[in-house]
């Protein structure tokens, strides 16, 4: 019948899926800038590289550790070396794994 003591209870609310690391988070936002300078949907990169939108979605939000092909594959639709889109970016420390 739900709470008898008037008080509202809160809905559980989840964070969703933490990102890999700041490095996959970065690579993510340099992916969507890229693509958003390209005035590219996802849905057109996803084609063009023929990588799932949702996975290029994932990769924008820094959720998996994309594959060394797949960002090859990105950086070429995007018109750039592989190496501008992860130049600076630093591997997670064993500690912080």
């Amino acid at each position: 019948m739900g709470d008898q003591s008037g008080d509202a209870v809160a809905p559980s609310v989840s964070s969703g899926p933490k990102p890999a690391s700041p490095a996959s988070v970065e690579l993510g936002r340099r992916v969507r800038a890229r693509r958003e300078e390209l005035g590219l949907s996802l849905e057109a990169l996803s084609e063009l590289s023929v990588l799932h939108w949702t996975y290029i979605g994932r990769v924008e939000r820094g959720m998996p550790n994309p594959t060394l092909h797949s960002i090859l594959r990105i950086a070429d639709v995007l018109q750039l070396d592989a190496g501008e889109l992860i130049t600076g970016l630093q591997a997670p420390r064993p500690e912080d794994a």
